[in-house]
C-alpha cells in the first residue's frame, strides 16, 4: 500500500498538473485553496527521497514558481509557505537541496524581505529559516 503511494506522488510531481497547485493554492475560495495547500504540503513532506529526486531534477522550474508563493499579496500564503518550505528543505533526502537554496542570493533576498514584513508571524516563520540556512553554512554569513 505504502509503495502505491509513493508512486502516486511521483507521478503526480512529475505531471505537468503539478505546475496548477501554484495556481489553486492562491485561490479566493479559502475552502479550496486550503484543501489544495494541504494536498500540495503532503506531497512535498510525506516521501522525501521522491521529492529530493523532483526537486534534483526540476530545482528552477520549481523554485521559480514557489518563490511567487512566498511574495504572494495573500497572507496565508505567504506564512504556509515560508512553514512549508521549511519543512522539505530540512528533510534528510533534500539536504542537497538545501544548500543549493542557500547559494541563490535571489532566495536569500526574497527571507531577507520576509524578515521585515508587516506581519510578526511572517517574520519570525522567515527567522527559523534564516537561522536553519545560517546554522547549516555559517561560513556564507561571515
Amino acid at each position: 500500500m505504502i509503495y502505491f503511494f509513493i508512486v502516486t506522488s511521483k507521478y503526480i510531481l512529475e505531471s505537468s498538473s503539478f505546475e496548477l497547485f501554484f495556481k489553486f493554492v492562491e485561490l479566493p475560495n479559502f475552502d479550496v485553496a486550503s484543501d489544495a495547500f494541504s494536498t500540495f504540503k503532503d506531497l512535498l513532506t510525506k516521501h522525501g527521497t521522491v521529492v529530493a529526486e523532483y526537486l534534483t531534477a526540476h530545482y528552477d522550474e520549481f523554485f521559480d514558481l514557489y518563490e511567487k508563493l512566498l511574495t504572494s499579496s495573500n497572507y496565508v500564503t505567504r506564512r504556509q509557505s515560508l512553514k512549508l518550505l521549511s519543512e522539505f528543505l530540512l528533510e534528510p533526502p533534500s539536504s542537497h537541496i538545501m544548500k543549493r537554496y542557500i547559494l541563490e542570493v535571489r532566495y536569500l533576498k526574497v527571507l531577507m524581505t520576509l524578515l521585515k514584513d508587516s506581519s510578526k508571524n511572517i517574520q519570525i516563520a522567515a527567522f527559523h529559516i534564516f537561522k536553519v540556512l545560517e546554522s547549516s553554512s555559517p561560513s556564507l554569513f561571515l
